[in-house]
């Protein structure tokens, strides 16, 4: 048979029309007639005993004329003569011995062969497609196989295919099924219909269940049918064994697992299940058949140290120690039994770990005090050998002289010695202020943990780079309530939200300023200065250690009588005791830095002078501001202080020049006024973080940046 496939329509008045009017009936006759000699010349050598070639069974002329190409046609065209399928050949033939185990979903029909025939013998095809639309191509081949379909109309796609020759129906039925996996399209079979759906689609179709054996040797499936494929798995994560085959699945194809049972499903044309259980297969093995495990008993040493230094000596041999049972060593400490535990599936691994054993399993010492020197390098010695103190003090002794001492604190995430956290002897720590230094008495062993807990502590510590104004404002109608609350009240973007309060003599506010914005405030105290007076009293820059206090103090130191002694034997010049008071602005900080940068800082802001004496008094009397508060400000943000408001009351006398000073009649020439004034000293400080050298570098760039701009700007300004 001959089926030819090609586009167009050709005239109505062909030369091929005519040719199948005149020529094809004889050309009939003449096939007939050689037919019936071919047939006799059969019979006469079948009976010969000689070798000889056998003709082709040729099939049966039909009274329906074969069918041409057409050249330059768009219309597609197949008359075809092909015998039935038989089902029962084509069932056998999917389902061989050793076959997968096919369980029907729950109202959904076992997968029927898309057509049916009762041979296999190939026939003479002719399938022409170029750039074909995918639903003129399904026409066409389920014409050819004589099927039913309901193709959904998501499915689009086109199709390039070019066959000649022999091909039997149920290859041509694996073809139809390639070109609608090629096409994302699945050939589902529900009783007499074939429905051609999307592979996305096929989770909502009812779709066949394959329950996968264990062992699935020799199964294959010949067509590309699609369905729910079940494989249970002994040794490895379904959710494992996903993660490798998800890139091998055909496109739209959709992958479930189940962890309690240790079942995968996955949805897959039948066609390629055998690819994706071979990959399964390689995967799902027993590891433990090919690992090794030994135990070896730690004599000296601690089993601890010693796992640890095979560790970094396999590493050294880029061979890992930590990457799961199978691969590489596996190296397991057993501390309450001093047993080494090694896995591994490589036998000569085990050889060098017995050759290292042998030279590590020694001691180190025994239980001989020694004397150890500890060079300081970033902390201070008496503060680390309080530390140390107070972590051994809980010192334990038994029947055994000197024994175990307990760690009070929780073990180091990182040890350099990587020793257990107990003493087994006394520890004696000395320090020695003049060289920075620890003078340590114990065993080696001992030793190993006092360096670990000191090699934690002796880090450069963090510190803190403070910019600090202080600043006098003289208050008029405008900023009436001070600085703070006008700038609050106006809505100023450089002052979001009120802090906190502080507490001390006078009541203060705290206001949080972001990064970047200290500028605009400092800007906008400028542009007050023609409504105001504006005196910065100091503008320093403290670095402060993490912890350490930090004291800014600028102002006089007075001294204030405070006893007088009077009477027969009492010496002149001892009879008056004084002391002596710092006066002006005084600023306390102790800043404290957490891990994620935030510095808490206790402050302590004082201003203080000496007011005038009350009449017929010779008592000094100091006027003080004072605010104490504790905040917590992110690393560069700018924080202010303000409200400490002070009040003073001043008469002033106004007179005439010459007459306001004649006696008694000068006051008729004078006017008394009284002068009120109020002040308020503002703060602004701002933190910045100094963890390591780079930091202070940049900080210290910055501190020269400034320095040169004030040298330009005087520079200019003919200073």
């Amino acid at each position: 048979m001959t089926v030819n496939v090609c586009h167009g329509l050709s005239p109505i008045f062909s030369w091929g029309r005519w040719r199948t009017v005149l020529y094809y009936p004889l050309l009939i006759f003449l096939g007939s007639t050689l037919w019936v000699g071919c047939a006799g010349l059969y019979g006469l050598t079948a009976q010969d005993d000689s070798p000889h070639t056998t003709l082709p069974k040729q099939p049966p002329l039909s009274s329906t004329s074969p069918t041409h190409d057409l050249p330059n046609s768009n219309k597609e065209l197949v008359q075809s003569h092909m015998e039935t399928f038989d089902a029962e050949s084509i069932a056998q033939d999917e389902q061989p011995q050793h076959a997968l185990q096919e369980t029907e979903a729950p109202r959904s029909p076992i997968q029927q062969p898309l057509a049916q025939t009762s041979s296999e013998n190939p026939e003479n095809i002719v399938l022409n497609f170029d750039n074909a639309e995918l639903h003129k191509v399904v026409k066409v081949l389920a014409d050819v196989l004589e099927i039913n379909y309901l193709i959904d109309p998501k499915v689009k796609g086109t199709v390039n295919l070019h066959i000649r020759g022999e091909i039997a129906k149920t290859d041509l039925l694996a073809l139809f099924d390639d070109i609608m996996r090629i096409n994302r399209a699945a050939i589902i079979k529900i009783g007499p219909i074939h429905h051609i759906v999307p592979m996305a689609a096929t989770t909502n179709t009812k779709l066949p269940i394959v329950s996968h054996p264990y062992n699935t040797e020799g199964s294959t499936m010949r067509h590309s049918r699609v369905a729910v494929h079940l494989v249970p798995l002994r040794y490895i994560a379904p959710t494992e064994v996903a993660k490798v085959i998800k890139p091998f699945l055909s496109p739209g194809s959709h992958i479930a697992t189940y962890d309690k049972s240790q079942l995968l499903l996955f949805t897959e044309f039948t066609n390629n299940v055998k690819t994706i259980r071979s990959l399964i297969e390689l995967f799902d093995t027993n590891v433990f058949e090919q690992a090794t495990v030994r135990l070896y008993p730690i004599r000296l040493a601690q089993v601890n140290d010693i796992a640890q230094e095979l560790e970094k000596i396999f590493e050294a041999f880029e061979l890992p120690t930590k990457s799961g049972v199978g691969i590489g060593v596996n190296l397991v400490p057993i501390p309450r039994t001093n047993i080494l535990l090694v896995i591994s599936t490589i036998q000569e691994s085990f050889d060098l770990v017995e050759h290292w054993l042998e030279q590590l399993d020694k001691e180190t010492g025994g239980t001989e005090i020694k004397t150890y020197i500890y060079h300081v390098k970033n902390g201070i010695a008496e503060e680390l050998s309080e530390i140390l103190s107070s972590i051994f003090a809980q010192q334990k002794s038994d029947d055994r002289p000197a024994r175990t001492a307990a760690l009070t604190t929780q073990p180091q995430s990182s040890r350099a010695s990587g020793s257990q956290d107990e003493l087994t002897g006394e520890v004696t720590i000395i320090p020695y202020a003049t060289t920075n230094t620890l003078i340590i008495k114990a065993n080696p062993r001992d030793f190993d943990v006092v360096q670990g807990i000191l090699e934690e502590l002796d880090i450069i510590p963090r510190q803190v780079l403070i910019e600090v104004m202080v600043a006098e404002v003289t208050l008029n109608e405008n900023l009436e309530y001070g600085v703070a609350y006008s700038f609050l009240n106006k809505g100023n973007p450089t002052v979001p939200r009120l802090m906190g309060s502080a507490t001390g003599t006078l009541s203060a506010d705290v206001l949080k300023i972001d990064a970047g914005e200290r500028v605009n405030l400092l800007a906008q105290l400028r542009a007050h200065a023609d409504e105001s007076s504006v005196h910065v009293l100091a503008s320093p820059h403290l670095l402060v250690t993490n912890g350490k206090e930090a004291s800014l103090e600028i102002g006089d130191e007075i001294a204030i009588r405070t006893a007088v002694s009077e009477g027969p034997g009492v010496d002149p010049g001892a009879a008056e005791a004084t002391v002596r008071k710092d006066t002006g602005t005084i600023l306390k900080i102790t800043p404290i830095i957490n891990s994620t940068g935030l510095v808490t800082m206790d402050l302590d802001l004082e201003k203080s002078n000496v007011a005038p004496p009350a009449v017929g008094s010779s008592d000094v009397s100091i006027s003080k501001r004072q605010a104490v508060t504790s905040m917590v400000v992110q690393d560069g943000e700018t924080i202010l202080v303000g409200g400490l408001i002070d009040e003073t009351e001043r008469e002033a006398i106004v007179k005439v020049p010459g007459l306001g000073d004649i006696p008694y009649i000068g006051s008729l020439f004078q006017t008394t006024t009284l002068n009120k004034s109020r002040i308020e000293l503002v703060l602004l400080i701002t933190p910045h973080v100094i963890r390591d050298i780079p930091d202070a570098s940049e900080a210290t760039a910055r501190f020269v940046a400034k320095v040169h701009a004030i040298r330009n700007l005087m520079t200019d300004r003919g200073y």
